[in-house]
């Protein structure tokens, strides 16, 4: 044998590795706890700042944070604006503690420079903004919230005050979306949002625009302009979002596997629609079915009224309710390539809100969360109109808790006729 071939092509094998190794698979670290001066190689020589982070990355690194609030990075983007967060390559940024203790918060600006829509403004900050070289880029674990965009022109710094993608083929995973404000998307603009919750953001498209939401909770937002605006919606439970044209009349809607309940609005003849193994309730008028361009599948049901559905949505407990329609009304395969165009090994489409597994093939429930509640053995606490729980919780009729679940720290005043 010949060793000092051997020897080369050992080396050979282990210098491309090393390049792999450091092109591909390299990790950062982030604690904004972190004293100055680390170099981010170790969690113990961490990066103090996302910022620093991401401009040591290259394409195809990872980049862990620590759980903390981010509300303190001003990058300027490339359009001279500031984001907490800015994309510009391929890199997966991850919480190592979750949403629930990493927050990236932005700002809105002091005075908004839209006439009805709050807080745009050149002194804004947007939560992450992401650009054309950040494709398949992963966002995963955080609560975004507070942001808006900078201006009412339709481009960039008009868009997505929580996160302005580089389209769907980059994502936000296990993520919650809060309080954001944004002319063209309030919450989100341009990406795939999986496994995450999109509440109470404000704006045009307060929800998103140009977004293939996966496995995904929307609930709580408003706006002119449309709560929504040319998406998709895949295994997602849309509820309660109560003001303005809840879809615009433009675009078109691709929707499977989902439960739509009391919401706003929904749109006329002029809206393009393809649907299929969905539930629908509440103010989904005939118009909503009429366009020349729409397809709704056999497997569709409109319910009118206030049926209950999930277990007890007051107390963010979205399980579908046993007797609801939507329970095993939907078809795994919407879940697949063929409807979603874009997949990444570290994006898993066959997980619900929670995590939980969600069949491969054959039947799935509707909605964001695979798990069905119990059948309730009590009545349910509902409101009759607009009103505040515990002085701070908005309650309206779709906003309900079986008497089991309901919390004792809210006080319910009863009103006799």
């Amino acid at each position: 044998m010949n060793m000092t071939k051997m020897t080369f092509a050992a080396c050979i094998s282990a210098a491309t590795m090393v390049a792999f190794a450091t092109t591909e698979d390299q990790t950062l670290y982030v604690d904004k706890s972190a004293a100055p001066g680390g170099d981010g190689e170790t969690m113990s020589t961490a990066f103090n700042t996302i910022a620093a982070a991401l401009a040591k990355a290259q394409t195809g690194w990872k980049v862990l944070v620590a759980p903390g609030t981010y509300d303190s990075e001003e990058v300027v983007d490339a359009d001279g604006y500031k984001n907490r967060v800015y994309i510009t390559k391929r890199v997966h940024l991850k919480s190592t503690g979750g949403k629930d203790v990493t927050h990236i918060v932005g700002r809105w600006a002091n005075e908004s420079v839209h006439a009805t829509i709050p807080g745009i403004g050149a002194d804004a900050i947007r939560c992450i903004r992401m650009d054309s070289g950040a494709f398949y880029s992963v966002i995963e674990g955080f609560t975004i919230r507070d942001g808006a965009c900078h201006t009412v022109t339709d481009n960039v710094p008009g868009y997505g005050g929580g996160v302005a993608g580089s389209g769907t083929s980059s994502f936000v995973v296990d993520c919650v979306v809060s309080n954001c404000t944004g002319v063209r998307g309030g919450a989100l603009r341009d990406i795939t949002a999986v496994r995450s919750w999109i509440t109470r953001n404000t704006g045009g498209s307060s929800a998103g625009r140009g977004v293939s939401f996966v496995n995904c909770l929307i609930t709580g937002n408003e706006g002119g302009g449309g709560v929504l605006l040319g998406n998709t919606f895949v295994n997602c439970t849309v509820a309660g979002n109560p003001s303005g044209t809840f879809m615009s009349n433009s675009g078109t809607y691709r929707i499977y596997n989902c439960v739509f309940a009391n919401n706003v609005n929904m749109p006329s003849t002029a809206t393009k629609v393809l649907a299929d193994c969905s539930v629908f309730n509440s103010y989904a008028n005939a118009g909503f079915y009429s366009n020349s361009g729409t397809d709704i599948g056999n497997s569709v049901k409109r319910i009118d009224g206030c049926d209950y559905h999930f277990f007890a949505p007051l107390v963010n407990d979205w399980r579908l309710l046993p007797t609801s329609p939507a329970v095993g009304l939907g078809n795994a395969s919407y879940l697949s390539d063929s409807t979603l165009l874009y997949q990444r090994d570290n994006v898993d489409y066959f997980k619900d809100l929670y995590g939980n597994a969600i069949p491969s093939n054959g039947t799935v429930n509707a909605g964001c969360i695979q798990t069905v509640g119990p059948v309730p053995a009590g009545g349910a606490v509902q409101f009759a109109g607009p009103s505040v729980a515990n002085g701070q919780t908005s309650a309206g009729k779709d906003l309900y808790a079986f008497s089991e679940t309901y919390p004792a720290q809210f006080n319910v005043k009863p009103v006799l006729a």
